[in-house]
């Protein structure tokens, strides 16, 4: 992946393909911010509301950091973006909901 929204882009591409009638499916956006862009999902019925959950920061040199909440990332790069590819992402669509579980350590 290029970017943050190359990666949404990707993620929202496979979880469509997988789940087209999911209302409940999560439909991933990108806010940018001065340092980092958050990546957040929500479920699908609620796709033009505020809100969701993060799923994780990017900073501009494309390392992702898992959450440590709404507003910050946990210290330590836990992936870079270079190195997902959509085999990766096809996984996380496998686990059939928005895991973060590859961002622990």
């Amino acid at each position: 992946m290029q970017n943050a929204h190359a990666f949404v882009a990707e993620l929202n591409k496979q979880f469509e393909a997988a789940q087209p009638t999911n209302p409940n499916r999560p439909v991933f956006y990108v806010t940018s911010g001065p340092v980092y862009d958050k990546v957040c999902h929500r479920d699908a019925i609620f796709a033009d509301k505020h809100g969701g959950a993060v799923f994780c920061f990017v900073n501009a040199s494309g390392e992702v950091f898992k959450a440590a909440g709404w507003k910050s990332p946990a210290k330590g790069v836990r992936a870079h973006l270079s190195d997902i590819t959509p085999e990766f992402v096809a996984k996380i669509v496998d686990a059939g909901y928005a895991t973060t579980g590859w961002l622990y350590r």
